[in-house]
């Protein structure tokens, strides 16, 4: 009996021992698949910010064209007169 005991112990060991790292594998697949959620989710926000950033350009762009226009504009008022 005593060995079928150290036996049934060594094997509960050994089970314990791939259950300890079944469960650590599973904790790494869950935290590496939020870091690629994560990174999914950087990567649109810095898309998005890219986008607002080329419509601020375009607007800077057409904002200093229409200034120019309007100084010419003021210039030629004053030559005129």
């Amino acid at each position: 009996m005593t060995e079928i005991s150290s036996v049934s112990n060594a094997t509960a060991k050994v089970y314990e021992g791939f259950e300890r790292q079944r469960e650590h594998y599973e904790q790494r697949k869950v935290m590496q698949e939020h870091h690629n959620k994560k990174i999914a989710v950087n990567k649109r926000l810095l898309e998005a910010y890219m986008v607002v950033l080329d419509r601020l350009e375009y607007y800077n762009k057409q904002r200093q064209i229409e200034t120019a226009k309007a100084e010419q504009g003021r210039f030629l008022d004053v030559e005129v007169k």
